[in-house]
């Protein structure tokens, strides 16, 4: 029977796609097989060569990738090339390093005690301020005294 091999008692199917190229497709009813080629590829089925892409005549120019890139052509961007950097690397031509920082604990900083003098200089202002600074929230002076307006916190 076509499509089995065998003794006469003992029948094992036959496999008609091992002759199909790796870039087809096969089809099989038992009797017959057919191999056709994958789109992208053309041929005869056990034989199937990839077709010339859009960027296939484009070459990127000489040295346009540095270390260790590699130079492809986009055929969505006109076939524009562009460099696939390795990964310690970045930029349109992999000439950038990526910043690359090793893990260590932090220093533990002891709090500090500062003792500040103010100079009064009028009454009835209550709160003290730096907007500006984050380690420097408010004042307020339990006296409701005006602290002097030279004073500067840095």
């Amino acid at each position: 029977m076509p499509g089995y091999s065998g003794d006469g008692v003992t029948c094992s199917d036959v496999n008609e796609c091992k002759s199909c190229s790796p870039d087809s497709q096969c089809a099989s009813d038992g009797e017959s097989y057919n191999c056709t080629c994958k789109p992208g590829f053309s041929g005869n089925g056990t034989t199937c060569i990839p077709l010339p892409g859009p960027c296939d005549s484009v070459q990127c120019p000489p040295s346009f990738c540095k270390n260790g890139g590699t130079c492809v052509t986009n055929p969505d961007d006109d076939c524009k090339p562009f460099c696939r950097c390795p990964r310690q690397y970045r930029g349109e031509s992999c000439t950038l390093g990526r910043q690359q920082f090793i893990a260590e604990p932090l220093p533990t900083t002891p709090k500090r005690s500062v003792n500040i003098t103010l100079r009064i200089q009028d009454i009835n202002v209550t709160v003290l301020s730096n907007r500006s600074s984050t380690d420097f929230i408010s004042l307020t002076n339990i006296t409701t005294a005006k602290v002097c307006p030279d004073l500067s916190v840095e």
